[in-house]
C-alpha cells in the first residue's frame, strides 16, 4: 500500500512539474501574443477585435512604435517583425516569415480616414498606370491595412547612398506625368517610393494623397524636386527636362 501511495505521489509531482513548465511557456506566449501587457501606460499588444475603431481610434492608449504583437479581426495572431516605416497616421511592420506581408497600424488617437483613402485610391492609381503595393485586407472599418511587401530600396535610401541612375530619374518623371494627367496628388515622401530591381521601376507603397492645394503647375513640380532630389540640383534639373519633353 505504501509503495502505491509513494508511486501516486511521484506521479502527481511529475504531472505538476509538467503542468508548471507548460503553464510557464503558455504564459510566455500569452505575454508576447495574447495578453494586453502595458509599457509605460500604453498597450504593447493590439487586439483589433477589442479596440473601438470606427472612423477614429477610441479611448485605447497605445504607442504604435512599441507594439510587439497583434491579433487581427480574423483571430489570427502575428508577432511583429522589422519596422518598415512610419508616417503621419500609421506605422508599418513586417509580418509572416521572411517578411512576405506588411501590416500598417494606425497611431493612437488618429482618425483612420487616411486608411480609407488609401484603399479607395488603389483603383485610381491602377487606372493611371502607376504601380502601387496591393492592399490585401483592411479589416472591418479599416482598422488596419495588410499590404504586399515590396522588396527593394526606397528613394530615400538611394539618395542617402548617393544619386539616382538615369533610368530611375526617367521612371520618376514618368510617374509624375501619369499623376498629372490623371490629377492624382501623390504623397511624394521619398520613403513612399521603392525601387524594384525585378520590374525596374519605382513602386508606390503608400496610396495616401497629399498637396491637392498645389495644383499641377510649377509649384507641384518644385515640390517633387525638393522632396525627391534634395540637394542633387543637376538630377532635379534632369527630372524637369524629362517632364517637359512630354
Amino acid at each position: 500500500m505504501k509503495k502505491h501511495k509513494l508511486l501516486l505521489c511521484l506521479l502527481l509531482l511529475f504531472s505538476l512539474q509538467i503542468f508548471a513548465n507548460s503553464s510557464k511557456h503558455c504564459a510566455k506566449d500569452l505575454h508576447a501574443l495574447a495578453k494586453a501587457r502595458r509599457m509605460g501606460g500604453h498597450l504593447d499588444y493590439l487586439d483589433f477585435s477589442q479596440l473601438h475603431i470606427s472612423n477614429h481610434i477610441g479611448n485605447d492608449r497605445y504607442d504604435a512604435h512599441r507594439i510587439v504583437a497583434v491579433r487581427l479581426q480574423t483571430g489570427v495572431y502575428y508577432k511583429l517583425g522589422k519596422k518598415l516605416g512610419y508616417g503621419r497616421y500609421g506605422v508599418v511592420y513586417c509580418i509572416e516569415v521572411g517578411c512576405k506581408l506588411a501590416l500598417k497600424i494606425p497611431k493612437s488617437g488618429y482618425r483612420v480616414h487616411s486608411f480609407i483613402e488609401e484603399v479607395k485610391n488603389g483603383p485610381l492609381l491602377k487606372r493611371a498606370g502607376i504601380t502601387s503595393a496591393h492592399i490585401l485586407d483592411h479589416g472591418y472599418n479599416y482598422a488596419y491595412l495588410i499590404k504586399e511587401y515590396v522588396p527593394g530600396k526606397t528613394a530615400k535610401e538611394l539618395l542617402t547612398e548617393g544619386r539616382y541612375t538615369d533610368q530611375q530619374i526617367r521612371e520618376l518623371a514618368t510617374i509624375y506625368k501619369k499623376a498629372k494627367t490623371h490629377q492624382l496628388s501623390l504623397d511624394v515622401n521619398p520613403a513612399n517610393f521603392v525601387w524594384s530591381e525585378e520590374v525596374q521601376t519605382f513602386i508606390l507603397v503608400d496610396n495616401f494623397f497629399r498637396g491637392r492645394e498645389l495644383g499641377f503647375g510649377d509649384k507641384r513640380l518644385q515640390w517633387w524636386q525638393n522632396e525627391l532630389f534634395y540637394h542633387n540640383q543637376d538630377q532635379a534639373q534632369r527630372f524637369a527636362e524629362l517632364i517637359k519633353e512630354g
